[in-house]
């Protein structure tokens, strides 16, 4: 949550909140909500873009791993 706090055009009053959603098969999921102060698309998809780069910066500063579905072919 700290890594997201500080984005351009999210509003003064709303505090950013995290919520555990699930238990996935290596992972436990979790939904971020910012509340942003102008209803155009193109904020709301900057807003969410700068979220989930710091999200992953912040992940690779701590030595966090976020795991990725592995495809197995059988031929």
């Amino acid at each position: 949550m700290e890594a997201v706090r500080d984005i351009g055009g999210l509003t003064k009053d709303d505090e950013v909140t995290m919520f555990f959603t699930e238990f996935g098969d290596s992972s436990i999921n979790y939904v971020i909500r910012l509340w942003i102060s102008i209803a155009e698309q193109v904020n709301y998809l900057e807003v969410q873009s700068q979220a989930i780069i710091r999200i992953k910066k912040a992940c690779d500063t701590h030595n966090i791993m976020i795991p990725v579905p592995i495809c197995i072919f059988h031929y």
